[in-house]
C-alpha cells in the first residue's frame, strides 16, 4: 500500500509539472515563431499569453520537479532558490506595472463607470499578480532547510488560497458571469489557460506536501480554523446570485449597480457568517484539542518515563537475580575449589583464631580440620619458633591492609619439615577495616631444594674458582688450605674441617682446621697409630672416600670409636688427596696419598648429600693440583737461589765473586755520588802465593784462599762492607761511607785475622807465614769522577806496597 502511495504521488506530480511547463513551452515556442499553436478560439478567448507568465510557468515546472525530490544535494537546492526568487521578480515586476497602469493582461474598460467600483477598478489588477506572490511564499517555506510543521501548514493555507481564487475565475470563466468580485475581467479578458495551470499547480504543490497529499490539505485546519471545503459553499452561493441577477426581468436590471451593492453585502455577510460558524465551531474544538493534545503530550510523557523506570526496574531486577544467581555459582565453584585444593586455605581473626581451615590441612598435619576453629597454633601445640614469626606476619597485614608473602618452615603429621609459601590476602569490612585474612599456603619443597641445592652449586663453584685465582695468584700453600678448610666449614655448616698430613712413616699430622667456637681444635695433633692406613690406606690409594653417618651405627672397633669421641666426631667424611709423584722423588714413588680432607659433625649425626660429596671430591683434586704446583714452586725456588748464589759467590771461598762486586760497587758508587760521602777501596794480595802453591800444593794453596778469605770476613764488621774474591789470590773490599782512617783501621783488623791464623809459609821472603800487601784508595765522589778511577788507584797503592817490602799497605786519597 505504501508502495502504491508512492507511485501515485511520483505520477500525478509528474503530471502538473508536465502539464504547467508543457503550456508555458508551447505558448512561449509560439511567442517566438510569431505563430499559433492552438486554434483562434478556446473557450471564447485568445490563446496567446504574455511573456512573463510564460516564463513563469517554465520556471514553476522546474521548481516543482525539484521538489519532488526530497533528499536534494545543495546544488538543486541552489537551483530551486534561484528559480524562486526569479518568480518573485517577475511578479512583483508585472504588479508595478498594474500600479503605473501598465496593463499586461487584460483591458479594465470592461468594468462600467460606477462609483461604488472605484476600489475594483483600482485593486483588482492586483488580484491577478497576487497569485504569482503566494505561490512564491508558499515554495520558499517549502524550500526551507528546517521544515516545520507551522511553515508547512502557512504554506497549505496560501496554496489553497490560490486555488480558491483561481477557480472562482475559472467558474466565472464558464458561467461567463460578469458581475463576481474576483472574476470580472478574468470572466471577459481572462486567460483561462493561465487559470487551469494555476489550478493544476497548486493541486501538485498540495499532493506533494506533505505526504498524505490533497486528502490531508483539504480536511487540516487552515486559516482561521476555516477547512478549505467550506469556503466552496460560498462560492456556490455567490455564483447562483450571479445566475439569478442575469435572469432578472430587463426593468429590474436597470438598477444593476444597486443589485451589486446588495450582491456584495450579500457575499461579505455569507463570507463572515462562514468565517464566524466555523470558527465558534471549531475553537472550542481547538481549545479541547489543544488541552488533550498537551494532557496526551504529558500523559505521553509520564507513560515513557513510567515505562522506561518500568523497564529499568525490570532489567536491574533481572541482573539482580543474575548477580545472585553468579554469587551462587561462584561461592559453589569457589567452595568446591577450595575444598580439593592441594593449598592450604584458611581465614584467620585479629586474635590469630582460625575461623575456616579446608580439608588440606588435616591431610598435612594429621590434625582435624573442625579442632582448628576457634584456636591459634600455640593452643594447637606448634612451637612458639614457629608460630611467633607467622603472628607477626599475620599483624603487619592487619595493620598496613596489604598483601603479604611469606615462606616459613611447619612439620606435617610425620614429623618431616616442609617448606610453605603463603600468601596472605586482608578482607575488609563495610567501614574499610581488615576483620579478618586469609591465607593460601603452598608447599614449595621440593622448589626449596633445588634453590638451596642451586645456591650451594653457585658457592661450590666459587670456592673452586677463589683457589684456582689462589692458585694462579699465590702459590703459598698454607694460604690456599686455610682458605679451603673455611669456606668448606661455612658453605656445609658443619662443626669442623681439617687436612691431615702423611708422612713417609705414614704417621701424620693435622696441618690445617677450621672449627666452630665451642669445640676442641686438633690443630697440629700427631697421630703416630697406624690404623688408620692399615684399614684404609688401599682404599684411599685408588681415590675411595670413607663417609660415616653416625659413629654409633658404623660398626667400629671400640678402641677406634673411643679415639673417636675424645676428638668430638660424631660423624666424618674422609677424601684422600692423591698426587701423582714424579720420578725424582723416589722415596714416595709407590705412594700417592698425600693427605685426608676431613669433614666432621662434632654433635649430631649427618646423612652426607651426595652433591657435596661430589663437590668435596673436586675440591681434593685441585688441592692435589695446589699441593703439586707448590712443591715445584719450592722446587724452583731452591733451584733459583742455587743459581743465584753460584752468580754471584765464590765456589772456593764462598764469598762474593768479582761479578757481584762489580754490581755492588756500581750500586754503591751512585749512592755515595749521591749523598757526597766518602767512599774507601781496599785491594789485597796474598804475598809470594806462586812460591805457596809451588811449594805446598795447589789444594793447600785452594785451603789458604779459604782460610784467608774468612780471615778477612772477620775484620769486616759492618753488614754494608763487602769482601770479594777479585781473582785468583787477590781480593777486595768495598767500605761504603768509610773516609781513610777507617779504611786504615779496617786494614788493620784484617793484618791481625791474618796473624791469628798463623799459616806457615816457608818459602816467603818477609816472614815465614802467610801475610797480606794492601792498596787503600778514598775517594769523595764527585760529578765528573769515575768508579774505576778509584779501582785504580786501590790497585796503585797496591803496587806501592808491594814495592815497599810487602806485609803492609800503602794508602792514596783522591781528591774530588
Amino acid at each position: 500500500m505504501s508502495y502504491f502511495f508512492k507511485l501515485m504521488n511520483w505520477s500525478i506530480s509528474s503530471i502538473v509539472t508536465i502539464w504547467v511547463g508543457g503550456v508555458g513551452l508551447l505558448a512561449l515556442v509560439s511567442f517566438w515563431l510569431n505563430f499559433s499553436l492552438f486554434s483562434s478560439e478556446f473557450l471564447q478567448t485568445s490563446l496567446s499569453l504574455h511573456l512573463p507568465i510564460l516564463f513563469s510557468f517554465v520556471l514553476f515546472s522546474l521548481v516543482l520537479k525539484l521538489l519532488q525530490n526530497r533528499q536534494q544535494r545543495q546544488g538543486f537546492k541552489s537551483i530551486t532558490q534561484l528559480c524562486s526568487v526569479l518568480i518573485i521578480a517577475i511578479g512583483f515586476f508585472t504588479l508595478s506595472e498594474e500600479v503605473r497602469n501598465w496593463n499586461f493582461y487584460f483591458e479594465p474598460g470592461l468594468i462600467q463607470d460606477h462609483p461604488s467600483l472605484f476600489i475594483l477598478r483600482v485593486f483588482l489588477p492586483l488580484f491577478e499578480q497576487s497569485s504569482f506572490v503566494l505561490i512564491f511564499l508558499a515554495i520558499v517555506l517549502l524550500l526551507l532547510i528546517h521544515k516545520t510543521p507551522s511553515r508547512i501548514k502557512v504554506a497549505q493555507i496560501i496554496t489553497s488560497l490560490v486555488l480558491a481564487i483561481e477557480t472562482t475565475n475559472l467558474i466565472t470563466f464558464f458561467l461567463d458571469i460578469p458581475c463576481l468580485d474576483f472574476g470580472i475581467v478574468f470572466s471577459n479578458r481572462g486567460i483561462p489557460l493561465k487559470t487551469i495551470s494555476f489550478i493544476i499547480l497548486c493541486l501538485g504543490l498540495l499532493w506533494i506536501y506533505p505526504h498524505r497529499g490533497l486528502m490531508r490539505t483539504f480536511t487540516h485546519r487552515s486559516v482561521f480554523g476555516i477547512r478549505p471545503y467550506s469556503l466552496f459553499i460560498g462560492i456556490i452561493f455567490l455564483v447562483l446570485f450571479d445566475r439569478i441577477v442575469l435572469d432578472l426581468p430587463q426593468n429590474l436590471q436597470q438598477e444593476q449597480a444597486f443589485l451589486l451593492g446588495l450582491k456584495t453585502v450579500l457575499e461579505i455577510s455569507v463570507i463572515l457568517g462562514l468565517v464566524y460558524w466555523t470558527n465558534n465551531r471549531f475553537s472550542a474544538v481547538n481549545i479541547r484539542f489543544k488541552r488533550s493534545k498537551k494532557q496526551l503530550k504529558y500523559t505521553r510523557q509520564t507513560l515513557q518515563t513510567l515505562h522506561q523506570t518500568v523497564e529499568d526496574q525490570v532489567i536491574e531486577c533481572r541482573d539482580y537475580q543474575q548477580m545472585i544467581a553468579a554469587l551462587q555459582q561462584q561461592e559453589q565453584d569457589f567452595r568446591v575449589l577450595v575444598e580439593n585444593s592441594p593449598d592450604i586455605i584458611s581465614r584467620v581473626d585479629r586474635q590469630y583464631r582460625f575461623c575456616y581451615v579446608n580439608p588440606q590441612v588435616e591431610r598435612e598435619t594429621g590434625i582435624q580440620a573442625s579442632d582448628w576453629i576457634g584456636k591459634t597454633e600455640l593452643e594447637l601445640g606448634f612451637s612458639e619458633d614457629i608460630v611467633l614469626p607467622w603472628h607477626q606476619v599475620i599483624q603487619q597485614v592487619f595493620e598496613t591492609g596489604k598483601e603479604h608473602l611469606y615462606e616459613t618452615k611447619f612439620p606435617t603429621s610425620d614429623g618431616i619439615f616442609k617448606y610453605w609459601q603463603c600468601r596472605i590476602v586482608p578482607e575488609f569490612n563495610a567501614q574499610g577495616m581488615v576483620e579478618s585474612v586469609l591465607t593460601a599456603s603452598r608447599e614449595i619443597t621440593e622448589e626449596k631444594i633445588a634453590e638451596e641445592a642451586l645456591n650451594q652449586c653457585v658457592q661450590h663453584e666459587k670456592l673452586l674458582g677463589e683457589i684456582n685465582d689462589r692458585i694462579r695468584q699465590s702459590l703459598e700453600l698454607d694460604q690456599i688450605l686455610a682458605t679451603a678448610v673455611t669456606e668448606v666449614q661455612q658453605i656445609l655448616q658443619v662443626d669442623r674441617v681439617l687436612i691431615y698430613r702423611f708422612n713417609p712413616d705414614w704417621s701424620g699430622t693435622i696441618i690445617t682446621e677450621s672449627v666452630v667456637a665451642g669445640f676442641n681444635s686438633i690443630l697440629n695433633k700427631s697421630c703416630q697409630d697406624s690404623y688408620l692406613v692399615q684399614t684404609q690406606g688401599e682404599a684411599f690409594s685408588q681415590g675411595n672416600i670413607q663417609v660415616m653417618n653416625d659413629i654409633y651405627t658404623a660398626n667400629l672397633t671400640p678402641c677406634h670409636q673411643e679415639l673417636l669421641i675424645q676428638l668430638q666426631i660424631r660423624a666424618s667424611l674422609l677424601l684422600p688427596i692423591l698426587i701423582f709423584p714424579t720420578p725424582t722423588q723416589s722415596e714416595v714413588v709407590q705412594q700417592n696419598v698425600w693427605g685426608l680432607l676431613g669433614i666432621h659433625s662434632c654433635v649430631e649425626p649427618r646423612h652426607w648429600q651426595t652433591h657435596d660429596i661430589e663437590f668435596l671430591k673436586r675440591l681434593t683434586g685441585k688441592l692435589a693440583i695446589a699441593i703439586q704446583q707448590s712443591a715445584l714452586y719450592e722446587k724452583l725456588q731452591n733451584v733459583n737461589q742455587e743459581l743465584s748464589y753460584m752468580a754471584h759467590y765464590d765456589q772456593l771461598t764462598q764469598i762474593a765473586n768479582r761479578r757481584y762486586f762489580d754490581e755492588y760497587f756500581e750500586q754503591e758508587w751512585s749512592r755515595i755520588r749521591r749523598e757526597q760521602v766518602a767512599l774507601s777501596l781496599i785491594l789485597c794480595d796474598v804475598d809470594y802465593f806462586k812460591h805457596y802453591n809451588d811449594t805446598y800444593g795447589h789444594l793447600a794453596g785452594d785451603q789458604c784462599l779459604v782460610q784467608v778469605a774468612e780471615a778477612i770476613s772477620r775484620g769486616v764488621k759492618r753488614p754494608a762492607d763487602l769482601v770479594a774474591r777479585y781473582g785468583g789470590e787477590e781480593f777486595v773490599v768495598i767500605l761504603p761511607n768509610t773516609n781513610m782512617e777507617g779504611a786504615i783501621e779496617v786494614v788493620h783488623c784484617i793484618q791481625n785475622e791474618i796473624l791469628a791464623l798463623n799459616l806457615p809459609h816457608s818459602t816467603s821472603l818477609t816472614t815465614k807465614q802467610i801475610t797480606l800487601s794492601f792498596g787503600i784508595a778514598c775517594v769523595y765522589p764527585a760529578s765528573r769522577s769515575s768508579r774505576y778511577d778509584l779501582i785504580n788507584q786501590a790497585d796503585k797503592a797496591l803496587y806501592q806496597a808491594k814495592d815497599a817490602g810487602r806485609n803492609g799497605y800503602a794508602i792514596i786519597e783522591i781528591e774530588s
